[in-house]
């Protein structure tokens, strides 16, 4: 049985992964948005500047060297791959059918999970050398940040540490930051299967994201003086990532006694669960594109309503 499992996950990856004919779409992601159809000029005048950028930011980090918190770089990281990730995908299949390209798509020998999973290869790319334009400075002051300096453990005679070590806390920050930037490809990949215009799939996307980080916490805050406010404050630490990543910081500056014992989740876990999650649901947002990759191709809503009896 696990041979015969194994060998279908085997299959499933040269079909999808490593012998997809759409994986080209790695190719084509670099051309619109390394080079696109602007002159060399503007090119390596946008290139200059970036570079230049770049360099700034390291320099400031030298000269803040022990200061600032690998945490703070997490959370900008965070911000520009809820930025990015829209931008390259709300096209991906929306846009095909704007520049009448999908029928010939459709007619080519690839299969509608190919088509899905290529596109989203493509979009992992970029998020991808997004994120190691990030690591560098991100290392950088992990190993620099002066913990002993800026998170002391009180001697009140007790042996203490910290909730999660400066390792761990870096590693589950990561984690949820990279998995979120996964899971929001995948939401604009099916939300861009099932709208006929590229623009209306970046508006779903947006308006999820404002409704999501924006005002699902501003509701959790609004019952922070009820009694039940810190039971909402959790699960808003859970499911939100930036506030699941300053919950991490927070046990990473907590002084309690050694071997103490937690709650369900244990600080060291604390991150890894939201992350699995966000890996789960991007299955489900992949699946779910790759089975309804061609429902915008009849004049459907986006949310089908029930037929009238």
């Amino acid at each position: 049985m696990a041979t015969l499992n194994s060998g279908k996950a085997a299959f499933l990856w040269r079909q999808l992964v490593s012998e997809n004919p759409m994986s080209v779409e790695v190719g084509r992601f670099r051309r619109r948005f390394l080079e696109g159809t602007r002159s060399r000029n503007l090119n390596t005048t946008i290139l200059v500047l970036a570079l230049v950028a770049y360099a700034s930011l390291m320099v400031v980090l030298s000269n803040m060297s022990g200061e600032l918190s690998p945490n703070s770089l997490i959370f900008v990281q965070t911000g520009v791959f809820v930025l990015l990730a829209p931008t390259f995908m709300y096209s991906a299949i929306a846009g095909e059918r704007e520049k009448r390209t999908w029928d010939l798509l459709l007619a080519a020998p690839v299969t509608h999970a190919q088509i899905a999973v290529g596109k989203f290869l493509a979009g992992l790319a970029g998020l991808g050398a997004t994120l190691v334009l990030f690591i560098l400075p991100t290392l950088f002051t992990s190993f620099t940040f002066d913990n002993e300096r800026n998170y002391m453990v009180p001697d009140s005679g007790v042996p203490l540490a910290h909730g999660v070590s400066g390792t761990a806390a870096f590693a589950n920050e990561e984690f949820i930051s990279i998995t979120f930037g996964i899971m929001l490809l995948a939401a604009t990949l099916l939300f861009s299967a099932r709208c006929r215009r590229s623009l209306m799939s970046l508006s779903v996307m947006l308006i999820s994201l404002f409704a999501g980080l924006l005002a699902f916490p501003a509701l959790i805050t609004s019952f922070a003086y009820a009694d039940a406010g810190n039971a909402f404050m959790d699960v808003a630490s859970f499911f939100h990532p930036f506030l699941a990543i300053e919950k991490i910081e927070e046990l990473h500056r907590a002084s309690v006694p050694q071997g103490m014992a937690f709650g369900l989740i244990q600080p060291w876990g604390f991150g890894v669960l939201q992350g699995i999650l966000y890996l789960a649901l991007t299955a489900v947002f992949l699946v779910w594109a790759c089975k309804t990759v061609n429902f915008a191709d009849g004049e459907k809503k986006f949310m089908p309503g029930k037929r009238n009896a």
